[in-house]
Order: structure tokens, then sequence, then C-alpha cells
């Protein structure tokens, strides 16, 4: 903090003179920084806060979503509910110091969206028959199908399936949807 004198002096018509003196203070203000780390990633997105500011006592962290925290370091788990688009957050730092002074400091946090993998099947059928697989995915570029016989990188896949047993049989078979920045879901039906 410092203090600073100030001196007034007053003067009449008639040439009287008074002089007050004042001594306000200025209270140093806090300096708000910290380290984000991941800041981008699929959802849900885990993220580490590190606290650097100076010249504070407390803080205050706003997520961004509404969430808040008063802890002085401090971790977050960001979503995205979209299939289909990115969502952003600015993450702010208010660093708080004894006189109440504040500053603050944000960043920004981008959450991929996530595919959501789904796909429909024309069964059950009599064997032997060829099953088609129609991709119904949100989100998604690209393709892995598991069919269990065979893999494909495809977006809708044929399959034939033969059963020569006296009992019915059942296939698994799963999609992983993928992203372009790599976020993945998976169905196995």
């Amino acid at each position: 903090n410092l203090t600073f004198t100030a001196q007034l002096i007053v003067t009449t018509a008639n040439g009287c003179k008074d002089t007050a003196f004042a001594s306000p203070q200025i209270y140093a203000k806090p300096v708000a920084n910290f380290v984000l780390t991941p800041t981008v990633g699929c959802s849900p997105l885990n993220t580490n806060m590190t606290n650097s500011s100076v010249f504070s006592t407390s803080s205050l962290w706003k997520y961004g979503d509404g969430n808040t925290n008063a802890t002085f370091n401090t971790s977050y788990t960001y979503t995205n509910s979209s299939n289909t688009s990115n969502q952003t957050y600015n993450c702010t730092l208010l660093a708080i110091n004894s006189n109440g002074c504040v500053d603050s400091i944000s960043k920004t946090i981008i959450v991929y969206n996530n595919p959501k993998a789904n796909f429909t099947v024309d069964t059950p059928a009599c064997s032997p028959k060829i099953l088609n697989f129609t991709n119904t995915s949100q989100g998604a570029i690209s393709y892995n199908w598991d069919l269990g016989t065979s893999i494909s990188n495809n977006t809708n896949v044929s399959q034939a399936f033969t059963n020569t047993t006296t009992a019915n049989i059942t296939q698994t078979v799963q999609l992983i949807a993928s992203t372009i920045n790599n976020c993945k879901d998976t169905i196995i039906v």
C-alpha cells in the first residue's frame, strides 16, 4: 500500500489562509494469472487450473458455464452435449486481496463435439442372408466397422451371414464413429 500526503491551502477574498493535510492510501492491486491445461480436447475435457496470481489473498473461478469455485488451484471437467459442433467456454479467475481490490483474467477452452455412433440393420433374417448396415451416425467423418468376420472403413456396409446350425445365431457388430478432431463414439449391437 502507498500513502501520499496531500495539502490544500485556501485563501479568502480578504487574504485569510487555512491549510489542510490528508494522507490517502492507495491499495496495491493484485495481478491475476493462471495456467490452464489442456485448453482443447474431446468431451468430457478434464482441465487443471494452476493459479499464479500475485498480491492476492483469495480467488474466485468462473468456469463459463455458470459454475464457480473459490479454491486457489482447481480442476474442472468441461462437457459438450452437441454431436455436431464444438463448444467454447471462457474460464475467468478473479484474484482478490484483503482490501477488496480485484483483478481478473480469462482464458478460452474449446471442447470438441463427440459424434454419436448409430446404425440400423435389416434383421432378423433367415440364413443365408446379406445384411445391410445403414450408418445413421451424427457428427462423424470416418467409420470403423467390426462385423465379427470382417472389418470395413466404409460409411455403410453389407455382410453375408450364414447359419448352418439348428439354433439361432446372434452376431455382434461394432461401429466406431470419429470426428475430424479424432473424438470417438462406439456402438455395439
